[in-house]
């Protein structure tokens, strides 16, 4: 009986190690492509209905891609930011300044990702990104999928009301 017991919960253990696994192929397969961003939106503390957020957090057009062997990037840019017209960059003045603000308003990093499935966790290690200061960093975020969308939420105390939803883009055919 003691055995059938010990064969019993190694099965179980198999088992569970199993679907485990098949959860973490799952959620990176889901994940591999590439997303639209659909909105950045902030939870309304009263009434508790997710809306679109303003401010400087308000970048409306993104991209973000998963290669599904650990290799990511993500490019958010501000409203209108690719009918923005460049001055004469040989002037050195107020045009010109205003052309690097332009510049400078984009968000985009590239580097590595892994998937904590058990924690619904992904992990971007960072190795470029437009602010120097986050370069060779590590951030989490929790993820949800819904569909062909795509949740992500910061973990940072800080950003607890802020989430940002990707739409899956449909492969290109050849």
């Amino acid at each position: 009986m003691k055995i059938l017991k010990t064969i019993a919960v190694f099965f179980l253990i198999v088992l569970v190690i199993g679907c485990a696994n098949q959860t973490t192929i799952s959620d990176n397969n889901r994940l591999t492509g590439s997303w639209k961003l659909y909105q950045i939106q902030q939870q309304d503390s009263i009434n508790g209905k997710w809306e679109k957020i303003g401010g400087n957090l308000n970048y409306t057009t993104g991209y973000l891609i998963y290669d599904g062997q650990g290799g990511m990037g993500v490019h958010e840019v501000l409203e209108n930011y690719e009918n923005y017209h460049f001055e004469d960059t040989t002037k050195v003045g107020r045009y010109y300044v205003e052309d690097l603000k332009h510049l400078a308003s984009n968000f985009t990093y590239f580097g590595r990702y892994r998937i904590l499935p058990n924690k619904k966790l992904i992990e971007h290690t960072i190795l470029a990104h437009t602010n120097p200061k986050l370069w060779n960093t590590t951030n989490q975020r929790k993820y949800q999928f819904k569909g062909d969308t795509l949740i992500l939420f910061p973990v940072e105390a800080k950003y607890n009301n802020v989430r940002v939803v990707w739409t899956k883009i449909a492969e290109m055919e050849n």
